[in-house]
């Protein structure tokens, strides 16, 4: 009816379709932005009325927050402590005519917490249990500013806590957690750490030193730690640094022929080991006139297995290798052999078990003695005893000697020991008396030799 009514209205109709029963609303997704404040996402409809509760630490009755539309997604929660507390979320379907509520999943906050231990991140978190498991992600950043992100590592929804102990220390590690809530997905906070670790690095323990053209050669075996680098010290005095297993001390810049060694360890978290002090082997020697070499050293420490044997090696001038034999800690011999002055040894020290190379001495170098001598009379009668007089010597290369008599008249020059003073001069024999000598030379060391002095010629 339309009394008393103008007829300008048009007509107008809205068609909508009428629902037996309010639709649950999902949520998506929650994700933990900070320490304050969560995000939600869900789709809600139209001309439906909604209503955002929360529970917290999962106890307790669910709290009306506020109502939500259609623009509402995605909704950020603040004011919250999520250091804390975790909070558990829903959503309400209302029905204004009867007031019944049809409600939502219910999807629960992760709150995550890193504490750095020594060699070990340890994690844990709190929240309520999920639908099915939990599944930890881990993104480490690379020397080069890159990141890697590690597969998912699941635990059962019971689980609340994780000790991550394969890592890297000065490497910084961050975590977060997800979780399946009814449909809806958790995500926490995010963690990060720098790991650290106190643990010593092993020591230098098995090291062979070798001995080699003014040179000692060092080498011992890989660390199982990441190592930043070894420092290498003598007796006090700092040598070098490396990054790798092996150095080489050039002798001959500090005249040293027997060396100690310490052996500094420092691994990439700044943590430091140093070896005992290990020497080389110095090796000495003494040779007496009747040509009786001793040879003496010390006592190899370098092998973590200790000494099984030492083994002697000799050699003559050219260089070849005379003779090698197996001792214990002394060497004795007698060396007759007579065209060789210089006898030249070394000593090696065979480790019972070691992945290094064997540990040598430096070369020790004796020189038989050249034995000059002479008479101190000669009677030259040619009964074929005592007919000259002779200066001889062993190992002579050079030899030049020269007679004398008591007004300093050269009377005789020999350039052989073999060719001595017959006791004459231009054939005439020379009268009793005393006479002077004088050598000069050579021996095959290289040593130069002079030796002057009197006898006397004696007449029969």
């Amino acid at each position: 009816m339309d009394i008393n009514g103008l007829d300008n209205c048009p007509i107008a109709t809205t068609e909508f379709n009428p629902i037996s029963t309010l639709p649950p609303l999902v949520i998506q997704q929650l994700k933990v932005l900070d320490a304050s404040n969560v995000e939600l996402l869900y789709t809600p409809q139209e001309n439906i009325l909604y209503q955002l509760e929360v529970q917290v630490n999962g106890n307790g009755n669910f709290n009306f927050i506020k109502n939500v539309g259609v623009s509402s997604s995605p909704d950020t929660i603040p004011n919250l402590d999520l250091v804390n507390n975790y909070y558990c979320f829903r959503i309400g379907s209302v029905d204004p005519c009867s007031n019944a509520v049809v409600y939502s999943n219910t999807v629960c906050s992760i709150s995550v917490g890193l504490e750095i231990q020594d060699a070990n991140n340890a994690l844990q978190w709190s929240t309520s249990n999920p639908d099915n498991s939990f599944r930890l992600a881990r993104q480490v950043e690379n020397e080069n500013g890159s990141t890697t992100s590690n597969p998912f590592v699941t635990f059962n929804p019971f689980v609340r806590s994780y000790n991550d102990s394969d890592i890297f220390c000065n490497t910084e590690y961050c975590y977060f957690l997800e979780a399946d809530y009814g449909g809806g997905l958790s995500i926490s906070n995010e963690v990060c750490g720098i790991a650290i670790s106190t643990t010593l690095p092993d020591s230098v323990s098995d090291l062979s030193i070798r001995i080699k053209e003014g040179q000692a050669l060092l080498d011992w075996p890989d660390n199982a730690a990441v190592i930043d680098n070894y420092e290498i010290t003598s007796s006090g005095f700092f040598l070098g640094k490396t990054e790798e297993s092996a150095f080489t001390d050039f002798l001959n810049n500090r005249g040293v022929d027997n060396s100690c060694y310490v052996i500094t360890t420092t691994d990439d978290c700044g943590n430091v080991n140093s070896s005992k002090e290990i020497c080389s082997i110095f090796l000495q020697g003494t040779i007496a006139k009747n040509n009786t070499v001793n040879l003496f050293w010390n006592n190899y420490t370098g092998f973590e297995s200790g000494v099984s044997t030492y083994q002697i090696q000799k050699f003559y001038s050219d260089g070849n290798l005379t003779t090698s034999q197996q001792v214990e800690n002394s060497f004795e011999e007698v060396d007759d052999n007579p065209n060789e002055q210089i006898i030249n040894y070394l000593v090696t020290a065979l480790p019972v078990s070691s992945p290094l190379e064997d540990a040598v001495s430096n070369i020790v170098s004796l020189v038989k003695p050249n034995n000059i001598y002479y008479p101190s009379a000669f009677t030259p009668d040619n009964n074929g005893t005592n007919d000259s007089f002779n200066v001889r010597g062993r190992f002579l290369a050079e030899y030049q000697m020269q007679i004398f008599n008591r007004w300093g008249e050269m009377i005789f020059a020999s350039n052989s020991a073999e060719n001595g003073w017959d006791g004459t001069l231009n054939g005439q024999p020379q009268q009793e008396g005393t006479y002077l000598f004088n050598l000069e030379a050579v021996d095959f060391a290289g040593r130069q030799i002079k030796e002057n002095g009197s006898f006397v010629l004696i007449r029969r």
